[in-house]
Parts: structure tokens; sequence; C-alpha cells
């Protein structure tokens, strides 16, 4: 590799979503339900903050890789949401 050449990012073993998960499952464990729904609720909002606005602070490189690597996800979230609305009619 060149000093020119920039090395990219490698994807994590677990996914922010993974290690959010087993966290919940670890709490469920000692937590009464009314908790519970607590911390699931801020876990939620907290991946709705992370998704709407963590990639504003990305360099042009670093949005292009995100954008890549997010493109298919968000295709399949919106193609859900359309299914999902025209159930509810």
């Amino acid at each position: 590799m060149s000093k020119h050449t920039k090395k990219l990012p490698q994807p994590a073993e677990k996914t922010i979503e993974v290690v959010l998960d087993e966290f919940l499952e670890e709490q469920r464990k000692r937590l009464k339900p009314s908790t519970m729904r607590k911390y699931e609720d801020i876990i939620d909002l907290f991946q709705s903050c992370l998704d709407g606005y963590a990639y504003q602070s990305l360099n042009k490189q670093e949005n292009a890789l995100f954008d890549r690597h997010t493109r298919p996800l968000k295709l399949g979230r919106a193609k859900n949401a359309v299914d999902e609305e025209s159930t509810l009619r």
C-alpha cells in the first residue's frame, strides 16, 4: 500500500443493533417488566437518533462508504413502510 492510499475502515464483528439487543436481553433477566419497557423505549429512541443524525458528522469518504453499506437497508425499510401503509388502508 502506498503512503497515499487510505485504508478504509472494516466492518465491526457486531453491529450496534446486535450489541444493544444483547444488552436488553441481559437486562431482561434482572429488571421488572415496567422498567424493561423503559429501557426498550430509550434504546429505540437512541437507534432512531443514530439512524437519523449520526451520519451527519462523517467526512465525504466515510459518507460514501456509509451510503454504500446502508442503501440496501434503507430501500428495504422504505419498501416495508409502503407495504405497511397499504395494509392499513
